[in-house]
């Protein structure tokens, strides 16, 4: 891929923004490429990411498994996996010991995705970007003890089936005004029925 000058420069930075260990600077590289508005930028960035058909991001040999660091592989995937629209189609995916993830950002307003599944992401705290899947019927956040807050579930207006077994939850007096869901799992959950 022949990259002009002006591209060439804009990858240079993004790639010494990525290397860092802090997220808000490799998140403020991904808004760089964001900002040029270049998908050849994404495209680069993106070198080696798929999504099998089960849901599951793979991150193959490239950008992002050459220049950023492991704890920030998996959100930098999601970004770059929105950007070259490898999520445009899916309806299902599967973040499966994935403990880095901690970002949503780039699943807003994903209309095709039905079926979004979080096991063992210990570093998942904010669903704030959930709220705008709106065609969201299945979600589980099994062994997601980190996530605190499910007010952003109570405006998913087809969410039938949620699973929160082993997570630190206490109050889901959130999930009262969802009134599709059908199977709620809070085994190894310990929430203030009060609540509800």
């Amino acid at each position: 891929m022949v990259l002009n000058k002006g591209q060439r420069k804009t990858l240079s930075s993004v790639r010494r923004l990525i290397k860092s260990k802090v997220w808000s600077e490799v998140k403020l590289g991904l808004s760089l490429i964001d900002s040029v508005g270049d998908p050849q930028l994404w495209s680069i960035l993106g070198d080696g990411v798929s999504i099998n058909e089960d849901g599951v991001i793979h991150l193959g040999k490239g950008e992002i498994t050459k220049r950023v660091k492991a704890e920030h592989r998996d959100n930098v995937a999601l970004y770059a996996a929105k950007h070259c629209g490898l999520l445009d189609q899916c309806s299902v995916l599967n973040f499966i010991r994935c403990t880095s993830i901690s970002d949503l950002t780039p699943l807003e307003g994903l209309s095709t995705l039905t079926s979004l599944q979080f096991l063992y992401c210990s570093s998942l705290v904010d669903l704030g970007p959930l709220r705008c899947v709106e065609n969201l019927t299945v979600l589980n956040l099994a062994c997601c003890r980190a996530v605190q807050d499910i007010r952003p579930l109570s405006g998913l207006p087809h969410l039938e089936t949620l699973n929160l077994e082993a997570t630190s939850l206490s109050d889901l007096s959130p999930l009262a005004t969802i009134k599709t869901l059908r199977s709620l799992v809070l085994s190894s959950t310990e929430p203030d029925f009060a609540t509800l």
